[in-house]
C-alpha cells in the first residue's frame, strides 16, 4: 500500500499534463524552492483533471488493485491506474557530495586558459597532463 502525499506542503502547486504521444499517462508536476516534484500516473483512466492542483494526495481507493484517489484543494478524483509514481528531486542532498569535485578559482583559470591555448599545436598534451595531475 503505498501513499503519495504532500499535504505537509501546502505551498506546492502541480501542474498537470497529458502526454501527446502516450495519452493514459498524466504526469503531476510541481517546484517548491530548491526542489521539484514529479507524480506520474501511468495507465490513467479517469475523469479529466484542472490544469493546476494544490495539497495534493495520492492514495489507494480500496477497491480494488490497481483503484486509486487523488485528493486535492480541488476536488477528490477517483480513477484507475496500472502505476503510480512520485519522484522527488532535491539537488541540496548532493551539493555536499559534489564539493570535493569543484575546481578552486586557480584551477578555473588554468583551465580557462588551457581552452584557450587548444588551438596551439600541443595544448591538447598540456591539457591531458594537467588533468592527469588533478588526479
Amino acid at each position: 500500500m503505498m501513499v503519495v502525499s504532500q499535504a505537509d506542503e501546502a505551498a506546492v502547486r502541480f501542474s498537470v499534463e497529458r502526454s501527446a504521444t502516450v495519452p493514459d499517462r498524466v504526469v503531476l508536476r510541481g517546484a517548491d524552492g530548491l526542489s521539484s516534484r514529479l507524480i506520474l500516473l501511468a495507465g490513467y483512466d479517469g475523469p479529466g483533471l484542472p490544469e493546476v492542483l494544490t495539497d495534493v494526495a495520492v492514495e489507494p481507493d480500496g477497491t480494488g488493485d490497481s483503484g486509486w484517489r487523488l485528493r486535492s484543494a480541488q476536488g477528490v478524483f477517483r480513477f484507475r491506474a496500472t502505476t503510480v509514481e512520485q519522484i522527488d528531486g532535491r539537488p541540496q542532498l548532493w551539493r555536499e557530495l559534489h564539493r570535493p569535485f569543484a575546481l578552486s578559482a586557480r584551477e578555473r583559470t588554468t583551465a580557462l586558459l588551457l581552452l584557450k591555448l587548444l588551438r596551439l599545436p600541443g595544448a591538447t598534451w598540456l591539457l591531458r597532463g594537467w588533468h592527469g595531475l588533478r588526479g
